[in-house]
């Protein structure tokens, strides 16, 4: 559509009666907006304050217009702009779609269901002859956003943590805004048939451990629900709901739409970072410790120094835990935070100092801490082997260090019988374990001049860290 000046328009309306020779053509185009006129005699009023919550049309009003323009002008409609920011277009009737308006109001202030005030800056926009014209009025605009209630924390009791305040794990959570992000993340290990509630921090601040209603205990419809995915219900009576099979879950919960999701997990985690320059493979295993607790000893920098992977996500960035907030690389112990889907809202866990460490993660408590080596100069090798009574104590089977101190082969033992780690195709450094491996029992601790390490007929990924003594046997 064409645009015109003002100038223009009076001299087409008769009202201009001369002018200097040398006036500016503003009638030439130029790629100029719409004209401000003074023959458009506008202003608006602000409308009463506005609860998402309870709107249930599609347009609302945002201001009540009141304009005069000349004969045969007609109004066409009306650009708003919210705090100087997002723009929207509204009707005659100075309506806007009400999912448009839910998303400005989200982009200036975020999803928190808080009151906001706005300034409305509306310019009218007038057709007159094929041109447009426009004036504006200013007002202010009250909304507040629908959303239902979130904790700041939640906290899972169950029978296999216990049901009060010193024995609930903390569900993990980005350093993000609850409402802009609603999901939270716990790790756990459960016999079968075990019932469990969620505990939001409003209970822990009041005192109130177990108080029910819409801000209160959350749990599911139906008491003893096995669902591993559903509704979440946060009412007075709520009930427990039930994981039917023995093992360790992820349960990931949705506190704007009150959705859960419970994933059975592997019980393997594997290290990225400095010390394996960043490798997306099963080479880096964490050592288990017992109790949902998993170590890896290392050289490390100080800086940027390790994510970690479940063994069902890995090699998945997007799927990774880390620390709270995506550049939060802070030095030193912290809560580990799954990044559900968007590697960008974690950072990396990152050691005291630069030195030998050894990182301690706790999948049950979403926690992990550092602890330093008092050996600083613990004797490095070139060659680590295995070998035993399936090859009569005569071959080797040689490892690779993946990262400082850290071995690792994928082998074929192809007979039942003993094995034992060696140094350089000899036994003066050597580690074995009285100990039989067995898809219950696949990692110890090996010892100087050990006993044979028993190990089945099978397909392995072996795994030894020649600081600690640990070794890993993983059935292929």
């Amino acid at each position: 559509m064409k645009r015109i000046a003002l100038y223009a328009l009076l001299l087409a309306t008769g009202m201009l009666a001369g002018c200097s020779d040398d006036f500016t053509d503003w009638a030439d185009p130029q790629g100029y907006g719409p004209e401000e006129s003074e023959l458009i005699l506008f202003d608006a009023t602000g409308v009463d304050a506005i609860a998402m919550e309870d709107v249930t049309d599609d347009y609302i009003a945002i201001f009540t217009p009141s304009v005069t323009v000349p004969d045969g002008a007609v109004v066409t409609g009306y650009e708003v702009v919210l705090d100087e920011t997002v723009t929207l277009e509204a009707d005659t009737e100075g309506k806007v779609a009400v999912a448009d308006l839910q998303t400005a109001v989200e982009s200036l202030y975020g999803k928190r269901p808080e009151a906001h005030t706005m300034t409305e800056v509306i310019n009218v926009l007038v057709e007159l002859d094929g041109q447009v014209l426009t004036n504006s009025a200013t007002t202010t605009l009250t909304v507040t956003l629908s959303a239902p209630f979130i904790a700041s924390a939640y906290y899972l009791v169950g029978d296999f943590c216990g049901w009060d305040e010193e024995t609930m794990i903390a569900f993990s959570h980005s350093d993000a805004d609850v409402y802009d992000d609603p999901t939270f993340t716990v790790t756990f290990t459960t016999d079968a048939g075990q019932y469990w509630k969620i505990i939001p921090q409003t209970n822990i601040d009041s005192g109130d451990f177990w108080h029910e209603g819409s801000d209160g205990v959350v749990g599911v419809a139906d008491n003893g629900d096995t669902s591993l995915s559903g509704q979440l219900v946060a009412i007075e009576g709520v009930g427990a709901g039930q994981i039917a099979d023995a093992g360790m879950y992820r349960m990931t919960i949705n506190m704007m739409d009150y959705t859960y999701t419970i994933s059975a997990l592997a019980g393997e985690y594997y290290l990225t970072g400095n010390p394996n320059g960043w490798a997306d493979d099963a080479r880096s295993m964490l050592y288990p410790e017992g109790d949902n607790v998993y170590s890896y000893t290392s050289q490390f920098n100080a800086s940027w120094d390790a994510k970690i992977w479940s063994g069902d996500d890995l090699g998945d960035w997007d799927n990774i835990y880390g620390c709270a907030g995506s550049m939060d690389n802070t030095p030193g112990d912290g809560t580990l935070v799954y990044s559900n889907g968007d590697q960008n809202t974690i950072g990396c866990l990152t050691s005291p100092a630069e030195g030998l460490y050894t990182l301690y993660v706790d999948m049950g408590t979403m926690t992990y801490s550092w602890e330093e080596l008092s050996n600083q100069a613990p004797t490095e090798y070139n060659l680590v082997s295995i070998t035993g009574d399936f090859n009569s104590w005569g071959d080797y089977i040689d490892m690779t260090e993946v990262a400082p101190h850290n071995w690792y082969v994928e082998a074929n033992i192809p007979s039942d019988g003993g094995l034992k780690f060696l140094v350089d195709h000899d036994w003066t450094v050597n580690w074995g374990a009285t100990f039989t491996v067995s898809t219950e029992t696949y990692y110890g601790v090996g010892t100087q001049d050990g006993d044979n390490i028993t190990v089945p007929a099978g397909d392995y990924r072996i795994y030894l860290n020649d600081i600690t003594g640990k070794f890993i046997f993983v059935a292929e």
